[in-house]
């Protein structure tokens, strides 16, 4: 298991989606995940996401990166396929869990890589 890493910024992440399916010589195609946090949790730190962080420190000026701990629970609510791979990746929208501690520890996982 692996941090994920991930952007506030769309831009960024599409930038980054499209240049590693140029890497992989369009071998693995482009996806970018959009995280639907809890609006209240920006007010209301008992709705607030307790695996994520945010780095203001990235390597990367203007990133807007925030850090997902592994073993994070996401529940997929939405996909919308890409038709043209080149300019615009495929798009995964999910809801992370707010605390994986609540979670089953039966739940099937998914490979990343």
């Amino acid at each position: 298991p692996a941090f994920i890493s991930a952007s506030s910024d769309p831009a960024v992440a599409v930038k980054f989606a499209i240049r590693s399916f140029k890497w992989s010589k369009e071998e693995n195609a482009p996806v970018v995940w959009i995280f639907e946090l809890d609006p209240a949790g920006f007010k209301d730190c008992t709705k607030r996401c307790q695996q994520v962080q945010y780095l203001e420190h990235s390597s990367l000026k203007h990133e807007k990166e925030y850090v997902f701990s592994p073993y994070s629970v996401f529940f997929v609510t939405r996909t919308i396929w890409s038709n043209d791979l080149k300019t615009f990746p495929h798009v995964i929208m999910v809801k992370p869990s707010q605390n994986a501690s609540f979670v089953s520890e039966a739940l099937p996982t998914a490979p990343c890589y």
